[in-house]
């Protein structure tokens, strides 16, 4: 049997702003998904936060809006992978 293509992924997202936990993550004015936690974190200075999103045109977009704010895709588990913080 043929594996089923991939639609929906949770990802982890840092944000621009202070998000809100449920607001819609869009790309070009397109609901492709929503925020499912987010918090502040001191580790990485900036908000960050998990969403379920969908694929647009056969792709997980790397860039979405959550409301007023841009939101990036980014690896988990969120960490300071350069050490800056330790070093700072």
């Amino acid at each position: 049997m043929a594996e089923l293509p991939l639609e929906r992924t949770l990802v982890g997202l840092r944000f621009d702003g202070e998000p809100q936990r449920g607001a819609p993550l869009s790309v070009e004015g397109r609901i492709v998904g929503r925020v499912t936690s987010c918090a502040v974190s001191d580790a990485v200075r900036a908000s960050i936060g998990l969403g379920w999103i969908r694929t647009v045109d056969g792709a997980f977009p790397q860039t979405l809006a959550a409301g007023d704010l841009t939101a990036t895709v980014v690896p988990t588990p969120f960490y300071d992978p350069e050490g800056e913080r330790l070093r700072g």
